[in-house]
């Protein structure tokens, strides 16, 4: 028998095969199988999600106004963006309505501990916060999201502080990120985060990143740097790093400096190999989670439509993927669909086997 539980500050899951623990306040996540011992291959439901709740489109797109909000305002444009969000005149984006329904899917047994929430930028979704709110008190999950800061209000700082569990800042320049990791942590923000994106071409500058995160006022009580993999999903010219040998120099660099730094689950394959043979690697290894895609987490995009992850959208695996808005009960219409369990088992062979099981990561040297 499956059984969630939860106070004010916890949730919890207990069943036979399948266990975790989730503190609010900070994020801290903890699962184990059968035992404490055992590591689980799998959720019975995802206890992530990862929602997209605004686009981009061509001005002549054909938009359903009952369920999605529409801004004539496109997007300042990010070099490093795999979702092409600069290629548009108008935004669309969720209505409260649209998002409840989605979540109250989703979240049947009440087990997502937290959502990702996929924006634009908060100034071209007018129920934005509506949303944001729903998510932690109506849907019972702590909501999180990524931002380049530019469009941000004293409201938004104050909100985000209020009902988010954490909030990253995209990097786009020295002073922009700077000044908004600096402004979200003086309203009380402390899961504040920098994501950036690393390649061959951004490397150099990663490092430069890293010296701030140490002599820059602005970062001092900065959560942790982010590095996240390049997979060229779009036309973008950047080059996916594969030599565990560069990933082994990011990491003593930051040791050295001792900055807080972190991967996204793309990056734990040659995470663990860059750190292999370190002499607490069994005790840093378990605080490393592979591609956890269809496994513990989903992506849903703004037309509720199921991806194992946001890279496969539009990919010839899931073409449009599962519709969640049509679904009579997501555990057994999607979580359970063969095409999500044919992916569910590549992705634990894979993880067993140490081998990447994404097409868009390049084999780790």
């Amino acid at each position: 028998m499956l059984q969630i539980l939860e106070g004010s500050t916890y949730k919890s899951c207990q069943s036979p095969n399948y266990n975790y623990f989730f503190r609010k306040k900070d994020g801290v996540f903890l699962e184990w199988g059968a035992t404490k011992d055992e590591d689980p291959t799998h959720a019975p439901f995802p206890n992530l999600v990862d929602l997209e709740i605004s686009k981009v489109v061509d001005e002549n797109f054909i938009v359903d106004k009952n369920k999605y909000n529409v801004v004539d305002k496109g997007c300042n444009g990010c070099e490093f963006c795999y979702k092409l969000a600069n290629k548009g005149q108008k935004t669309i984006s969720m209505k409260t309505k649209t998002f409840d329904t989605l979540m109250s899917k989703l979240n049947k047994n009440r087990g997502i501990c937290q959502c990702a929430i996929g924006i634009n930028q908060i100034s071209t979704c007018p129920d934005f916060w509506n949303i944001i709110k729903n998510c932690r008190n109506k849907h019972s999950v702590v909501p999180n999201y990524t931002t380049r800061g530019e469009d941000l209000t004293e409201r938004d700082y104050k909100n985000t502080a209020k009902h988010c569990g954490a909030v990253a800042i995209s990097y786009s320049d020295r002073d922009t990120t700077y000044n908004t990791v600096q402004k979200f942590i003086f309203h009380g923000t402390k899961q504040t985060n920098i994501h950036y994106m690393i390649s061959h071409e951004t490397l150099n500058k990663c490092y430069k990143v890293m010296d701030n995160c140490r002599s820059d006022k602005r970062l001092r009580n900065l959560n942790a740097l982010v590095l996240l993999m390049f997979k060229n999903k779009t036309t973008n010219t950047f080059t996916t790093i594969t030599d565990v040998k560069i990933y082994k120099k990011l990491i003593d660099y930051a040791k050295k400096l001792k900055i807080p730094l972190g991967f996204d689950s793309c990056s734990a394959y040659n995470y663990l190999r860059a750190i292999q043979g370190e002499e607490n690697y069994e005790t840093q290894s378990q605080y490393v989670t592979s591609c956890c895609a269809a496994r513990s987490s989903s992506y849903i995009n703004i037309f509720g439509e199921y991806h194992a992850c946001s890279f496969l959208e539009g990919r010839e695996e899931w073409g449009g993927g599962l519709n969640v808005l049509e679904a009579d009960d997501f555990i057994r219409d999607i979580w359970n669909h063969p095409q999500t369990v044919k992916f569910r088992e590549k992705n634990i062979r894979c993880s067993r086997e140490m081998s990447n099981p994404c097409k868009y990561f390049d084999k780790t040297q």
